[in-house]
């Protein structure tokens, strides 16, 4: 949109509608690189938020 009026009216729509929702945008992803050993088994990245990958509950080694 080349209207910055109408870009800034769009703009406050959303985030109206976004705060009615109560919704919880992601507003930053930090996508780091990891690097694993083939040993380690059931580690998943990124499920539900930010940190949701460092929990380790489902992580185990195979022998």
């Amino acid at each position: 949109m080349s209207d910055q009026a109408a870009r800034k009216k769009l703009v406050w729509e959303i985030d109206a509608k976004i705060q009615q929702d109560v919704a919880r945008p992601m507003i930053a992803h930090y996508n780091a690189a990891t690097c694993l050993q083939p040993r380690v088994q059931g580690f998943v990245r990124k499920v539900n938020g930010s940190y949701s990958d460092w929990r380790m509950e489902n992580v185990w080694l195979k022998q």
